[in-house]
């Protein structure tokens, strides 16, 4: 018999129907010499179609089949389609195209984990310790978002929700499918509340796209049919992205551990650490980290300086000196956080929006005229602090992108870690210009290889 997976793709292709039935129906015993040459062809047929299958993988093609089997068992109408080799390293729109579909319609799965849970129940609807968040690729998951609609529901405090992407073991434990992935279909624990989107109910034609427990196979259910087999809370999680990103070329934007781009590393695996994040914010926890000989060099190397992209700002209703912003620092990081700039005097509102900038993204959390900041905008200034200029990131940065510093390497420590071992205060004072380019001891911030720069004379600050 024929892998559920490739008889449901079958469906898809010309004379499909005929090669399912040879693949799938058991034929008569041969009665004469044409029949044992038909059943000859068949055995060769079947020998073909596990050697494709073998070839995808038989542990994730495991995952397919019970994602296929749960989806045509639960949905009306179910389309699986196999994707090429190189359909992580295109647009989304051109995503979309080899889909048929629209790039609103294509959505990734994840599964997210409260830090701050507490309860009887860790499945509860409405106050789980996990969720599996279906968003769409063309938005950016907020977890700030989240946390604030999960509050008006429970009437819950929004400090006992602090979502964090879940590690690996945790992934595979619950929803039994390989890295990359995930999928509410054939989830191992059924128990796991689904949210979805409200963006992605809304999606056009009332269809979506999303993983199908293997990598390279997609598969798409009418928003009806999916509703009616999960009952997902359908709540406000997610940002529009800019349209232009729909036809970027796929950068170094950090994966969530679900249904993602295959060749997108995820962060680092964390250690145990109880200590909450900063509100509305995620940065993967402290992991083991190698001691660089020096502590201003094993710090440097344990602060999370990323690549964000500003989506709102307006100025501060209380404040002549500070901006408000949602900045997207890729989903690994927190998704679109608030971080508050005291920029006023050197930029106007409409210099902001959509500007790529670095952010300190693993900084306990603080409010600033009244407004939540999750981390900080780095700019470099003069001595007299009467000049200020932001480090730019390479143009073809992504959101999530993270700095890198010759020679240390390390994950990134959790907020709790990075407060209290007063990292970013051993690292700054080495932040500096040169060139035009930020620097932390000689050594340049780079993204993808290219360095970061600012329009700033040698021995700026950066801050």
């Amino acid at each position: 018999m024929a892998p559920t997976n490739l008889r449901a793709q079958l469906r898809n292709e010309p004379l499909g129907w005929l090669m399912e039935e040879l693949c799938v129906n058991t034929p008569p015993a041969p009665t004469t010499g044409d029949d044992r040459a038909l059943l000859g062809r068949i055995a060769g047929l079947r020998k073909r179609v596990e050697a494709l299958e073998k070839k995808r993988g038989a542990g994730a093609s495991a995952g397919a089949r019970r994602a296929v089997a749960d989806a045509r068992a639960s949905a009306s109408a179910v389309c699986t389609k196999w994707v090429g080799a190189n359909y992580y390293g295109k647009p989304m729109r051109s995503r979309a195209a080899e889909l048929g579909c629209d790039v609103r319609q294509m959505t990734k799965t994840m599964l997210v984990e409260n830090k701050q849970w507490r309860g009887d129940d860790p499945f509860a609807r409405e106050n789980a310790k996990h969720y599996l968040v279906v968003v769409q690729y063309a938005a950016a998951y907020d977890a700030q978002r989240m946390r604030s609609a999960l509050s008006a529901r429970t009437g819950l405090s929004k400090n006992q929700f602090n979502f964090r992407v879940a590690d690996e073991a945790t992934m595979a434990a619950l929803s039994g499918f390989e890295h990359n992935a995930v999928t509410p279909f054939g989830m191992a624990e059924k128990r796991v509340p689904v949210v979805l989107a409200s963006a992605a109910r809304d999606a056009p034609g009332g269809f979506i796209w999303m993983g199908a427990g293997h990598t390279d196979l997609k598969l798409g259910v009418t928003v009806a049919d999916f509703l009616k087999r999960f009952d997902p809370l359908v709540l406000d999680v997610s940002a529009p992205r800019d349209e232009r990103e729909w036809d970027a070329a796929p950068g170094g934007d950090a994966a969530p551990k679900g249904e993602k781009e295959k060749k997108e590393k995820a962060p680092p695996k964390e250690k145990k650490d109880k200590a909450p994040a900063p509100k509305g914010g995620k940065t993967p926890k402290a992991a083991e980290f190698a001691d660089h000989g020096d502590d201003d060099d094993t710090a440097a190397s344990r602060l999370a300086l990323v690549v964000g992209r500003i989506v709102e700002a307006w100025p501060h209703p209380e404040s002549d000196k500070l901006f408000c912003e949602k900045i997207d620092c890729g989903e690994a990081f927190g998704g679109v956080r608030s971080i508050a700039s005291g920029l006023q005097a050197f930029y106007k509102v409409e210099d902001l929006k959509d500007r790529l900038v670095l952010v300190i993204a693993n900084l306990k959390a603080k409010k600033l005229g009244g407004f939540p900041s999750q981390g900080m905008v780095l700019c470099a200034s003069n001595a007299a602090h009467d000049r200020v200029v932001f480090v730019d990131p390479p143009a073809d940065a992504r959101p999530g992108d993270r700095v890198a510093l010759e020679g240390l390497d390390n994950p990134p420590a959790s907020d709790a870690q990075t407060d209290k071992k007063k990292l970013f205060l051993k690292a700054q004072p080495h932040f500096t210009t040169k060139g035009g380019v930020a620097y932390y001891k000689g050594k340049a911030f780079a993204v993808g290889g290219a360095n970061c720069t600012a329009p700033a004379e040698d021995g700026w600050a950066i801050s």
